[in-house]
């Protein structure tokens, strides 16, 4: 069954098994740095968001031997779960300030590549990216939490529906990722330091070696760590020196301590290979080089 036909007969079938109160099309999903796929949507009657799904990863699940049967067996249990676990504020919530700052949490782009994207969009400009304002859409007072953040981007017509300052929904959006996130610091190959935000480490490094910072929670994007001052400053700490920090995805921030290794404009150069051989693109967060000055406390980039 070639690309277009299968995709005829799943909507078909995906259709006639959810009923006639959802909606399914389909839409180009615009991802991180203005690249699309294209998929599908499911939209339940009344509702104002609905839930995307990818054709290409379903079509080469069917190459690879799954039935149509399977297939459509595991959207289904996926949108159920994704019901269940959701929460979608209705249009009076979402311009109350008190009802959404709990929800608020910020994720990090490049500036440069997502300049379409951020037009209607609220968010604050970061070294060369954007910290983007979002909205947890997890449904925060049930017993079970999916694992990875899902949200939506704040849109700037419904910040100025809030009526605050700019300064308190980052102060709030902060404050929820420190309380619900984990952000650690460990070696790239071993974790053997526990530098949460705010805490005091020690540790001595007697050999060069990567680090990286990651969310242990896996709640947000490990890019976010660099929002975090004391995060890099309990790095520092650790390393007893400054250090770059190598963005290698919105997955991996990649840490080396001054003199070891690489010198930047070789990082950089190796930075700009990786990404466009071996990371897909949408996952792409810089081709800058960063560096965290210990002394002044202060991240910039390098080159």
């Amino acid at each position: 069954m070639d690309y277009y036909t299968f995709t005829d007969k799943l909507l078909e079938r995906l259709s006639n098994e959810l009923g006639n109160n959802y909606h399914i099309h389909l839409e180009e999903i615009s991802q991180n740095n203005s690249t699309a796929e294209e998929g599908f949507l499911v939209q339940k009657e009344g509702e104002p968001i609905s839930s995307t799904y990818s054709l290409g990863k379903y079509y080469n699940d069917y190459l690879a031997g799954q039935t149509m049967e399977n297939i459509i067996g595991n959207i289904l249990i996926e949108h159920t779960k994704f019901e269940q676990l959701l929460s979608f504020p209705t249009p009076k919530e979402l311009s109350d300030y008190s009802r959404i700052k709990d929800r608020l949490y910020l994720r990090l782009i490049n500036r440069q590549w997502n300049k379409k994207y951020l037009k209607d969009k609220m968010y604050l400009p970061f070294l060369d990216l954007a910290a983007v304002f979002c909205m947890d859409m997890r449904n925060l007072s049930g017993t079970e939490l999916l694992a990875e953040q899902t949200g939506v981007a704040v849109l700037t017509e419904q910040f100025r529906q809030w009526d605050v300052s700019t300064f308190t929904v980052f102060v709030d959006a902060i404050h929820n990722m420190e309380k619900n996130g984990d952000f650690v610091l460990q070696k790239l190959d071993e974790q053997v330091s526990d530098a949460k935000i705010g805490t005091d480490s020690k540790e001595n490094l007697s050999e060069p070696e990567m680090w990286l910072i990651r969310d242990a929670t896996e709640q947000y994007l490990n890019a976010a760590a660099l929002l975090f001052p004391a995060l890099l400053e309990n790095a520092a700490k650790v390393f007893r020196k400054s250090f770059y920090i190598i963005p290698a995805s919105v997955h991996e921030l990649l840490l080396l301590p001054d003199g070891e290794g690489l010198k930047p404009r070789e990082l950089k150069q190796m930075l700009e290979k990786t990404n466009h051989t071996l990371t897909a693109k949408e996952e792409w967060l810089s081709n800058s080089i960063y560096h965290y000055d210990a002394e002044m406390k202060k991240l910039s980039i390098a080159v």
